[in-house]
């Protein structure tokens, strides 16, 4: 049989296939081009990046206004304290006010876990870290450690008894009452040696419950409550959730420690009233004060500065 030819005369060609390649300077092109657009688009992300960590922030504090409204419905419109510290028999107590309104916070921790000075237990304690900070968490002695960061705090009452950022206590900063020229968050150490005249020995030893006979702020003693300062943000290496330390902040100067940047531009600030501003310290400080200057404005109780 005639086999048919499936390639007719003159159809069989050698296809040869040029494979073209960058020159030199095409190449040199190419990657300047990629290098000018990552010069322009880098910042936008940094500046993007830098925008959506300082609306976690702000957001963690709305959440921490919403949590204090919670607590205050339970505890008969009283503030939370800074900080409380006391001894029942051996063993030593520190209470923050993220362990008193830790069950607000969604904090898992038990009583006796809020109780110690510090708290590990990172799951459940994010909503207390910016996420701008990034300062290592130390012991004043520089020792590193574990426990979670935390970047609030309240703005610090000198109890009457206290000069602060510059400024003397005087008869009018005690008891807690609404022409305090101070920050509302009270720190009150009840230890046998360090026995403050401002305890309420009426809490003596028990240690099942949180202290309930000490002096505190009521809502009804904060007069302009939107323009009254409960919590900023404090980037320090002390600042770890659950302690004594960096639960309260004396003045702007204190907002970031040596351990941390620098001062960032605008800074949030919760209100008693429960709404969050961003602002530039200067604009914290009221007619009657100036950075430098013992605090005024938003920092303190009294109105009318």
């Amino acid at each position: 049989m005639r086999q048919r030819n499936l390639h007719p005369s003159g159809s069989r060609k050698s296809v040869s296939r040029q494979v073209a390649g960058f020159t030199l300077v095409e190449l040199s092109v190419a990657v300047a081009v990629i290098s000018l657009l990552m010069v322009l688009i880098l910042p936008a992300l940094a500046k993007a990046q830098s925008k959506m960590r300082s609306n976690r922030c702000l957001s963690n504090l709305q959440d921490v206004g919403t949590a204090m409204g919670l607590y205050l419905q339970d505890s008969n419109d009283k503030l939370p304290y800074a900080a409380l510290r006391y001894t029942t028999g051996s063993e030593e107590h520190h209470l923050a006010w993220d362990d008193l309104m830790g069950p607000y916070l969604g904090i898992d921790l038990t009583l006796a876990q809020r109780k110690q000075d510090g708290a590990s237990n990172a799951g459940s304690l994010k909503l207390l870290s910016c996420p701008l900070d990034a300062v290592p968490v130390k012991l004043e002695n520089g020792v590193d450690r574990k426990e979670t960061r935390r970047s609030y705090a309240m703005p610090e009452h000198n109890l009457g008894l206290n000069t602060l950022a510059g400024r003397a206590a005087t008869a009018a900063d005690w008891p807690p009452n609404p022409v305090n020229q101070t920050g509302l968050g009270i720190r009150l150490d009840g230890r046998p040696n360090h026995l403050s005249s401002r305890w309420n020995s009426d809490d003596e030893p028990g240690g099942k419950t949180v202290p309930r006979w000490q002096a505190a702020f009521q809502v009804n003693m904060i007069l302009s409550p939107a323009s009254t300062l409960f919590m900023t943000e404090q980037f320090d290496g002390g600042n770890r959730a659950g302690a004594w330390a960096g639960a309260s902040i004396s003045d702007i100067s204190a907002h970031q420690s040596k351990d941390s940047s620098l001062l960032q531009p605008q800074i949030n600030y919760l209100m008693i009233e429960g709404h969050v501003e961003s602002l530039t310290p200067a604009k914290t400080y009221g007619t009657a004060g100036k950075l430098g200057t013992a605090p005024t404005g938003i920092w303190t109780i009294w109105q009318d500065d």
